[in-house]
């Protein structure tokens, strides 16, 4: 997708096929689920978007829907501080409601409503309109169930069981072609694979402490030299969680490389086309993605009793 400088990637897809209400929504609860945008009927919960950030770390959203009454709301989460809270947010990290203005800015082809009125959204649990994405207690379902509302006038809202398909609008017909998209993008293009009870060693650049696996590659995305990182959990009560950082060229799994240890986490950082490939391919009959080291491609490992070769 080459929108707003490109990098994007479909993560939920709704396109109306008619002008029916009673579309079945596909509501995934795995970040897998991706792989089927192209069914046009998919939408992710919060848990996959929260399971997705923590492989990928992506740092915006895109919003983008459009109906046949001439009205579309695109707009992308800003590169800021509030912008990145409405990402915690739609992904799970936070449950307080980011506030509206000044967390996105709005597409060239953007002409609706709520993108002018961003002090009217939302709702919490005491009044309405008061500058906020989403309302109040929404949970899993809060990338389509009101995403963005300014009360009985414009709403980003998709409730097949009510009949409710709207874009910038409230409780309007639909038409064949109307869609609501959210993509994602990434300021790194990585994915880290992992090998537990195993640390890389000789390749230590840096050490700092960290709560978290996901802390830990968060940590190495921010430094343009990390390839790898070793996370050790403490063993002893209240003690710290360390994360080292590597810096290295091609690690083959030659375990000359490696020393057992339990409680540590080897992380190797891979190229993100890689695993985008497996994203918006997908793996059929239960197979797995893996990485050809030498051709840095993606093939599907046929899950037993399957057979096949690689395409």
């Amino acid at each position: 997708m080459t929108t707003d400088g490109g990098g994007w990637l479909l993560v939920s897809n709704l396109v109306m096929a008619n002008s029916s209400r009673s579309v079945p929504l596909l509501v995934e609860w795995s970040y897998h689920a991706i792989s089927q945008y192209h069914r046009n009927n998919m939408f992710l919960t919060k848990t996959a978007m929260n399971e997705l950030r923590t492989y990928l770390n992506f740092t915006q959203l895109r919003f983008h829907c459009s109906k046949r009454l001439k009205r579309t709301f695109h707009v992308t989460t800003a590169a800021n501080s509030i912008g990145e809270a409405v990402v915690q947010y739609f992904s799970g990290q936070t449950d307080a409601q980011p506030y509206s203005c000044e967390s996105f800015v709005r597409m060239e082809d953007d002409n609706s409503k709520l993108a002018k009125v961003c002090q009217e959204w939302g709702s919490d649990s005491s009044k309405r309109n008061v500058s906020k994405w989403s309302f109040a207690h929404r949970n899993d379902d809060r990338l389509y169930n009101h995403a963005v509302i300014v009360w009985y006038a414009y709403h980003w809202n998709i409730q097949p069981q009510h009949g409710r398909f709207d874009c910038d609008d409230f409780a309007h017909t639909v038409s064949a072609g109307d869609f609501w998209k959210i993509f994602v993008r990434f300021s790194h293009s990585a994915y880290f694979t992992t090998r537990e009870n195993k640390r890389l060693i000789g390749h230590r650049i840096k050490q700092v402490d960290s709560i978290s696996l996901k802390s830990c590659s968060q940590f190495c995305l921010r430094h343009p030299w990390c390839t790898s990182t070793n996370f050790q959990i403490s063993t002893k009560m209240n003690g710290k969680e360390t994360c080292e950082l590597n810096m290295h060229g091609v690690i083959d799994e030659n375990n000359d490389h490696f020393h057992d240890q339990e409680g540590v986490t080897f992380s190797l950082m891979l190229k993100f086309s890689f695993f985008q490939g497996c994203l918006l391919t997908g793996c059929l009959n239960g197979g797995s993605c893996v990485y050809d080291k030498k051709g840095h491609l993606f093939s599907c490992l046929c899950k037993i009793p399957w057979t096949g070769k690689k395409m």
